[in-house]
């Protein structure tokens, strides 16, 4: 239940995010906090994508049920939170905080975009999907302004794949603690005893 909570706030997290990156490329001015309502946008998009990436992490069903993927989910979670927490602070702690969560959010996806790449089906082209995506935005941001697009590619592969991770929390098979007892786990075989 808790995974597919995470996958719903994932997926409204990630419309909010492509209606921001939308709102930036048409010229309006979108940043971090503040009075304007496109801060508060920003913070409401990493607040929810942040609270998604929790959530799938600790609903821990498949495919997010291996202890690296939670431990990349809870990361990437705690760098978001970091960059919200940036818009809100002073100028010296924000700068810190923006930073440092820009950081540790970078790592968290690259890492959960690892794991899911070991991981069968559909996961492995998300987690494909995420590796591209944040090695576009990061080599665009700091290269030359030629090949800023590739940083908006990299940064739309992201959001992407934010969104394909949320419709796998709602299409997610429960963990083992939610089932009813005597369940049987999806494709699971019982062997029941001749009597």
């Amino acid at each position: 239940m808790l995974t597919r909570v995470g996958g719903l706030l994932l997926i409204i997290g990630s419309l909010l995010a492509a209606f921001l990156a939308v709102l930036v490329l048409r010229g309006a001015p979108v940043g971090l906090g503040g009075a304007e309502v496109n801060g508060q946008y920003v913070l409401a998009a990493l607040a929810l994508i942040a609270a998604g990436t929790a959530a799938v992490a600790f609903g821990g069903a498949a495919p997010f049920g291996t202890r690296t993927i939670r431990v990349a989910t809870v990361v990437t979670s705690a760098g978001l939170l970091l960059i919200a927490a940036s818009g809100v602070g002073g100028e010296t702690t924000g700068t810190v905080f923006a930073i440092a969560g820009l950081f540790i959010t970078a790592i968290g996806f690259l890492a959960l975009g690892a794991a899911l790449v070991r991981s069968p089906g559909a996961s492995r082209w998300i987690g494909a999907g995420m590796l591209a995506g944040v090695v576009f935005a990061i080599v665009g941001t700091i290269g030359p302004h030629d090949i800023q697009p590739v940083a908006l590619a990299g940064i739309a592969l992201v959001i992407a794949s934010i969104a394909a991770l949320g419709i796998l929390g709602i299409r997610a098979a429960p963990a083992a603690a939610d089932q009813a007892p005597g369940e049987d786990q999806p494709g699971s075989t019982r062997i029941r005893a001749n009597r």
